[in-house]
């Protein structure tokens, strides 16, 4: 690695027949770099490990179009039960939301079915 740039640490990966490839480059020494790309690994695996055994999918900020913009936010938003989509809504279609799922009861004007809600919603996102 050349001594001249700022990283301590690179990792380039890419996964080849189902196998994920590391190239690390580091400026700790050989032996140190060793130590250091076996321990990745084993974290990588027992990443993988409980990922697979969690019986429930997250969403990242890619698969929402980076609608939410802060990672931490994201994970609360999916912390108790697991999250199909996100879109973005404006003040004006969030206040809407809110009356109708909050004061659903004591609206006279109308009432919103939420699965043609969604439908609707969803075929506007398109």
């Amino acid at each position: 690695m050349d001594q001249s740039t700022k990283e301590s640490i690179k990792i380039n990966s890419l996964i080849i027949n189902k196998e994920m490839r590391l190239n690390i480059k580091t400026k700790m020494g050989i032996k140190r770099t060793v130590q250091f790309g076996k321990a990745f690994k084993l974290n990588i695996e027992k990443t993988v490990k409980h990922t697979q055994s969690v019986n429930r999918s997250y969403l990242t900020r890619s698969d929402i179009n980076y609608v939410i913009k802060n990672n931490d936010y994201l994970n609360r938003v999916q912390l108790e039960k697991e999250v199909d989509a996100i879109f973005m809504a404006n003040s004006l279609k969030q206040g809407f939301l809110y009356h109708s799922f909050k004061q659903s009861n004591i609206d006279d004007a109308t009432t919103i079915d939420e699965k043609l809600f969604k439908m609707a919603w969803e075929h506007a996102q398109n």
